[in-house]
């Protein structure tokens, strides 16, 4: 096995840490709402304060990332967001939730920029589709698991344990990071014919079929002078959306509109995850494969996405479905097709990053676009719900 493999491991694990304790709080939104008697809305306001300090440092962090490195910036993200997230288990009212919560936003902006940026300077450019899928897939092994382990210690333990657990997870892996983590010039375990093969291929570009080397220094300027961006931008804008709203209403909608208890909305709240992680792999190899078919001018992977994204869009059914069975499968094909849209877009992205050096900077500008949306799944979603 190509010991590059180890990259995408770590970053899966990464990840997947990074949503167990975003999803955390929502799998123990009804028993925070009774604990520190908060209402739905001051709830909806607590979802959603995480991204005013998320949103606004996804794009200074990737240029942050562009300037230190990867190794540094993901050393600092992983403890500081650790941090707070251990730390809210001895929250003791509203107040102190914010707090901790834009703590974990700033220590979590770092992650897609700089993960991204890990991509464009190990991974070669035809097996970043896959290679982005598994990074991606922490998206969803994060709440899978999440959302079971939370369910469980909070059903069996006082809630506080469900976040110091969960939270000293990420300590665990930052030691791993520490000592695996190398740009791969400086790996101590890469072999040096596999290390040559990487710095080779990391920046070839196709075009007319034949790869080609650049050095055209990029900028987000020129990025935003592209249709092809600001396509990007309102796509992944959509995706996001729809991923923060499975992670922050999903759990609390199957308790209190389903009336399932704690454990069997973990269940069911995971399965969506679970299949989605399958489905995403699968979908994002395929687009590999169409790749190494067509140029990547050719717009293969765009019209993917625009084709996931219409079949995700079957979630607007379930309002009006009350068979729970039914119900459940229109989430599992939702949340599949979203983050396999989600997924494609960031290996997009990776096809038009030119210049490795500004990796992390054009990474934050798409996160920052997306995840401005995303506000509004926790926000903008409960104020229609009371209408």
């Amino acid at each position: 096995m190509n010991r590059r493999w180890i990259i995408a491991i770590l970053l899966l694990g990464y990840l997947s840490i990074n949503y167990i304790d975003r999803v955390n709080l929502s799998v123990a939104t009804p028993v925070l709402m009774e604990t520190f008697n908060l209402s739905a809305g001051q709830m909806g306001t607590l979802q959603s304060i995480f991204l005013l300090a998320y949103v606004p440092l996804v794009i200074p962090m990737g240029m942050m990332a562009d300037k230190f490195g990867a190794r540094k910036m993901n050393t600092f993200a992983l403890f500081v967001w650790s941090l707070a997230a251990v730390l809210t288990g001895f929250a003791t009212g509203l107040a102190m939730l914010i707090v901790l919560r834009l703590m974990l936003g700033i220590g979590e902006s770092p992650a897609f920029p700089t993960c991204n940026k890990v991509i464009s300077d190990w991974i070669p450019v035809r097996e970043r589709g896959l290679v982005t899928a598994i990074f991606n897939s922490g998206t969803l092994l994060g709440p899978a698991i999440g959302i079971l382990a939370a369910s469980y210690l909070l059903e069996q333990f006082p809630w506080q344990f469900s976040f110091i657990i969960l939270g000293s997870l990420g300590f665990i892996w930052l030691l791993l990071w520490i000592w695996l983590y190398y740009d791969p010039e400086k790996a101590w375990w890469l072999k040096d014919e596999e290390r040559q093969y990487i710095l080779e291929n990391r920046n070839l570009i196709e075009t007319n079929g034949k790869p080609i080397k650049t050095a055209k220094k990029m900028t987000v300027g020129m990025l935003l002078k592209q249709k092809t961006m600001w396509g990007l931008l309102l796509s992944h804008g959509g995706t996001t959306y729809a991923m923060y709203f499975f992670l922050t209403w999903i759990p609390a909608y199957l308790m209190t509109e389903r009336n399932l208890n704690l454990v069997h909305a973990g269940w069911f709240g995971a399965l969506p995850y679970i299949v989605a992680m399958i489905v995403t792999i699968l979908l994002s190899k395929f687009s590999d494969y169409i790749g190494k078919k067509q140029d990547l001018s050719s717009g293969g992977r765009r019209k993917m996405v625009i084709a996931y994204m219409l079949l995700g869009s079957v979630i607007l059914l379930v309002p009006y479905v009350e068979s729970f069975i039914v119900m459940e499968i229109i989430l599992i094909v939702a949340n599949s097709f979203f983050m396999a849209a989600n997924t494609l877009n960031f290996a997009l992205l990776n096809d038009m990053i030119v210049d490795k050096s500004a990796a992390g900077a054009t990474s934050g500008l798409m996160v920052f676009g997306g995840s401005g949306s995303a506000f509004f799944a926790g926000e903008f979603t409960i104020q229609v719900q009371h209408l």
